[in-house]
């Protein structure tokens, strides 16, 4: 659990839109971020979480 905890926590320092990742369980992280309003997405794993943040946002 703590190594996708410290791997969630390099995606966040990587993309600055994102504020705040919650794990449900381990199927469902939810992220929520900021383009140019507030919104929340959820992923299945940390994998296509980190896909979609680098086809979706700016890295830092």
């Amino acid at each position: 659990m703590q190594d996708a905890i410290n791997e969630i926590l390099g995606i966040m320092s990587c993309f600055p839109a994102i504020y705040k990742i919650g794990i449900v369980d381990h199927n469902n992280i939810i992220v929520y971020y900021s383009d140019t309003t507030f919104k929340k997405k959820s992923f299945s794993n940390a994998i296509e979480l980190l896909g979609w943040c680098e086809e979706n946002l700016n890295k830092a």
